[in-house]
């Protein structure tokens, strides 16, 4: 109310209150709600990216973008670029493939192809052409030039090894042509020229970490196949050499190391790649630790031993038993439980265990060695693991699986792993074989034994040998 001047008794100000209309709430809800379901619908409908290839190769829309054999996209358009002179692909990629979406990221068409060193994209033959990629880790890009011949090598891992052969010719030597050892293949050829001077060639070698420790400076490299062809006096004369069947694609390279054969070269080595090699070379047998490459300082990888218990049960005696790998301790064998002692329901007496070639008695001691792990006090033929294991860790880790010792050691994943007690749960998306039941466990970091895999119906899970002592799970 507000006074007069003249003494006029106060009148009242009415004044309307104010409030948000409910037509003005509605259109602004129905806003909010197109800006979201605007935005998720972006998020669902995948990244696009061009990439210009010289070539299109028979690619065509609705082929697959594939990283590892695994679709992560597909070919949305293939038409000439601007001038005529580039094929321009679009391509569409799933929402989670940021990472294709990078700079460094490559990308090439797989297509058949028939070579010297080999027959490449064969699956492709009968069906379609697709664009294999592999991720970036730049800034964020749109447009890439693609590659117009495959990667030789698209796995290159830390711990591999490049070294360069220098030869008097090129002979045999090709992107893709396999290097052996003891004819197992442990390395390819990325890359054939002539060097600088034009003097000789020049070979790029790529050799997988795993296989890294068997080149040392004393190591030596031959041609160990091809082709060749000579006249006789009646019939055209084929000389093989090597195996046939690389000799008929285009030959390899190998290579020995002898008994003390130095160090362990680094990437750069030279080595000099000779026609053929001395009789020697091939007798040359060093004991050399493989796996080592992948732990820290060269640390020496387990050498488990295989292993096979046999049991009777049933009216019937029917005969059962389980495969797996132990470890051979100072203390004894460790493995896996279920490996070291007869179940329940076998028959008393039947069962038997053999380890490296030898039948272990079952009547020694059997103590328990962590959750589903014992060690039986008895020895067999072969390597004492001579490290004793290392603590249990309380949040996953990066570890390696140690069985067969020619085969590579199996990588797990520290985000493929999940706390338990006793040990790691491995996630149920990868599956595990039932042959690396037993394989011992290393730590990437460490290089320290952390247990066992056990490999069972339910899944895999790492067994601590040292259980008890872990913090409880987070």
């Amino acid at each position: 109310m507000t006074p007069d001047c003249a003494g006029a008794p106060p009148q009242a100000v009415v004044k309307p209150e104010r409030r948000i209309s409910l037509a003005w709430i509605l259109p602004l809800l129905v806003l909010v709600l197109s800006g979201w379901l605007g935005f998720r619908a972006l998020a669902l409908r995948g990244i696009d990216v061009a990439v210009l290839f010289l070539q299109g190769h028979g690619l065509k829309p609705g082929d697959e973008v594939r990283y590892h054999g695994t679709a992560i996209g597909e070919v949305r358009a293939v038409e000439l670029d601007r001038g005529a002179h580039t094929i321009r692909v679009a391509l569409r990629l799933e929402p989670g493939a940021e990472r294709f979406a990078r700079a460094g990221a490559r990308f090439w068409i797989v297509r058949p192809q028939v070579s010297l060193a080999g027959v490449r994209g064969l699956e492709t033959l009968l069906g379609s052409r697709h664009v294999a990629a592999l991720p970036g880790t730049g800034a964020s890009q749109r447009s890439f030039v693609g590659l117009e011949e495959p990667l030789i090598v698209d796995d290159a891992r830390p711990g591999d090894l490049e070294i360069l052969l220098e030869a008097a010719e090129r002979g045999n030597l090709g992107p893709g042509t396999p290097v052996t050892f003891r004819e197992i293949q442990v390395g390819t050829v990325l890359s054939a020229g002539l060097s600088a001077d034009a003097r000789q060639v020049e070979a790029r070698v790529h050799i997988q970490a795993e296989y890294a420790p068997l080149v040392r400076e004393k190591s030596r490299f031959w041609n160990a196949g091809g082709v060749g062809a000579s006249w006789g006096s009646r019939l055209l004369w084929m000389e093989v050499g090597g195996s046939l069947a690389r000799a008929l694609l285009g030959g390899s390279v190998a290579f020995a190391t002898p008994e003390n054969g130095g160090a362990v070269v680094a990437t750069g080595h030279r080595f000099e790649l000779v026609r053929e090699p001395e009789e020697e070379w091939q007798e040359w047998q060093p004991a050399i630790a493989l796996g080592s490459a992948l732990l820290p300082g060269g640390c020496e990888a387990p050498r488990p031993v295989r292993a096979r218990l046999t049991w009777k049960e049933g009216l019937l005696n029917r005969q059962k038993g389980r495969s797996g790998w132990l470890l051979q301790t100072r203390e004894g064998l460790l493995g896996p439980a279920d490996l070291l002692g007869p179940p329940a329901e076998a028959k008393a007496g039947s069962a038997a265990l053999e380890a490296g070639g030898a039948v272990v008695p079952l009547d020694a001691p059997l103590a328990p060695r962590g959750t589903g792990l014992s060690l039986l006090d008895a020895r067999v033929p072969g390597p004492v693991w001579e490290r004793p294991a290392g603590a249990p860790c309380a949040q996953p880790v990066e570890c390696l699986a140690f069985g067969d010792q020619p085969a590579a050691p199996l990588p797990l994943a520290a985000q493929r792993l999940e706390p338990i007690e006793g040990g790691f749960q491995v996630h149920a998306s990868f599956t595990v074989d039932a042959r690396w039941h037993g394989a011992s466990v290393l730590s990437r970091e460490t290089g320290e034994l952390l247990g066992m895999l056990l490999v069972e119906e339910d899944g895999a899970k790492v067994a601590f040998a040292r259980a008890g002592e872990a913090p409880p799970p987070k």
